[in-house]
């Protein structure tokens, strides 16, 4: 799946099996991307891991959407330490500091 709006593009690519679905997200992940990314992850069946090695750069909103996502139970996987940081709580650039989470991602 490959979503492009004026200046962003992101790539989702979906691997689903049996007990498991994984998705890779590539690019600029934003909030109208990032709303699609829910509801493309909230599809899938069984054990979802979302890899995030490819991610160049989320907005706040696209962090509270891998928040909820992660809530949720997906594992979090490949996150830079940046994005990791803000899945935990720490600033970001366009918004004012996250509350704190517990769980840490797994790589």
């Amino acid at each position: 799946l490959l979503l492009i709006q004026a200046a962003l593009t992101v790539r989702m690519d979906v691997e689903q099996e049996t007990e498991s679905a994984s998705v890779r997200v590539a690019g600029r992940l934003e909030e109208a991307t990032a709303q699609e990314l829910f509801e493309l992850c909230r599809r899938r069946t069984g054990v979802l891991v979302i890899d995030l090695a490819e991610l160049v750069s989320a907005d706040r909103a696209a962090i509270e959407v891998l928040k909820d996502l992660r809530d949720a139970g997906a594992r979090i996987a490949g996150a830079t330490p940046y994005i990791r940081m803000l899945l935990n709580g720490g600033a970001h650039p366009d918004g004012p500091p996250a509350a704190s989470h517990d769980k840490e991602e797994e790589e």
